[in-house]
């Protein structure tokens, strides 16, 4: 995607993906069916990146057993939670 996007349009790392999508927009939600996490693992990186690129912070919210998908760097921040606690409702 070239930087001469609006502020609030976004990239997904992957020049082809942008097309078909027309961006990303602020407030977008990309969902993904996929059937092995490296899979996914295609998706994620590429979008980390380009969002360091533009010097955009990325939260990586982490719940899963698996290794994980992004490490905590410069603008990666990684939330490491666990998916067995779940709060009694009162």
């Amino acid at each position: 995607m070239s930087d001469n996007y609006c502020d609030y349009m976004y990239t997904t790392g992957l020049n082809a993906l942008d097309s078909v999508l027309h961006g990303i927009r602020q407030g977008d939600n990309l969902v993904w069916a996929i059937s092995e996490v490296r899979e996914y693992r295609s998706f994620v990186v590429p979008l980390a990146e380009a969002a360091r690129n533009r010097n955009k912070q990325v939260t990586y919210f982490r719940f899963a057993e698996h290794p994980p998908l992004l490490q905590e760097t410069e603008g990666i921040e990684i939330i490491e939670l666990n998916p067995h606690i779940v709060k009694a409702r009162s």
